[in-house]
């Protein structure tokens, strides 16, 4: 499958042999954003046009908003197509660095893993969450409206400004599905590369800053296993949890998976994530534990 590149100078910061950046691109998820903010200013030039004085104006509003829906599958396609191909870029250059000690053999592997159906998949998806923001503000503006009749608590002039409104709320999720869709896309790359090797185990990483969610602080410099995903709320504890996941693969998520290639690369006592919680191991613990599922060796 062949996917036009879309967005350029994927660059990153020199990295050291075993310490391959596997963080993604920022740069990618900026240029994402800017895209999708492109297509709420459209949206809200169409909220625009409503006024509430105008009986047949929502039907007019809605319908504009969902010819605009269908009109974007091409660009959305060609967008989110550029998008994972200079993800997959970023990622095959952060396995070779990774790599790049193992062997000939682990290189040229990396570079011809199967990866067309996930990419293909993740662009069903996001041509999807694109599609979704002018027709979703189409259904809130039904909802608005309909509302308004019943209960008529906006004068026309009020009730315009809400609908007018309903443009912030479409770039609060244009900026949510860039972050989220990004890191989902990064790190289903790296599982699938892993996955592909036969490298079982990666260490969770987390952004290290202050925005941190304390769930995920948990979770950093912990190993995981592909197989075995933990439930970072539920290990803090908390009362509302999102299920089992991996770094990058909930909602605001900027933690990534770095895979481990070799038993070297681990310093130990560490952090592992096992029968449910997390457990501080030696060497020789979790060599026993890990027993065939062992990273490649030196």
């Amino acid at each position: 499958m062949y996917i036009k590149p879309y967005i350029h100078d994927t660059e990153k910061k020199p990295v050291n042999v075993f310490d391959a950046d596997f963080s993604y691109n920022k740069r990618i998820e900026r240029e994402y954003y800017s895209r999708l903010n492109q297509v709420n200013n459209q949206i809200n030039e169409i909220l625009w046009e409503y006024d509430a004085n105008d009986p047949m104006s929502s039907i007019d509003v809605t319908q504009a908003l969902e010819d605009y829906s269908n009109s974007l599958l091409d660009w959305a396609t060609d967008l989110v197509g550029g998008v994972i191909y200079n993800l997959n870029i970023d990622d095959e250059r952060a396995w070779r660095s990774h790599s790049a000690a193992i062997s000939k053999h682990l290189k040229w592997e990396v570079q011809h893993v199967p990866l067309e159906p996930i990419m293909a998949d993740y662009i069903n998806e996001n041509v999807k969450l694109i599609k979704s923001l002018p027709l979703t503000a189409a259904q809130k503006v039904q909802q608005m409206v309909l509302k308004n009749l019943y209960t008529g608590e906006y004068r026309a002039d009020e009730l315009s400004e809400k609908i007018r409104g309903l443009g912030s709320i479409t770039k609060s999720r244009a900026k949510l599905i860039a972050r989220t869709e990004i890191a989902k896309m990064s790190t289903g790359l790296t599982k699938a590369r892993s996955e592909f090797l036969n490298i079982p185990w990666y260490i969770w990483k987390t952004s290290g800053d202050i925005r941190v969610r304390s769930s995920h602080q948990k979770m950093n410099k912990v190993l995981v296993r592909w197989s075995d995903p933990a439930s970072p709320e539920e290990l803090d504890k908390q009362k509302r949890t999102y299920g089992h996941y991996h770094p990058g693969q909930i909602f605001n998520c900027r933690c990534f998976a770095q895979p481990v290639l070799r038993i070297e690369d681990i310093t130990f006592p560490t952090k592992v994530y096992y029968n449910g919680q997390i457990q501080t191991m030696t060497r020789a613990k979790f060599v026993e534990l890990a027993g065939n599922q062992m990273p490649i060796a030196a």
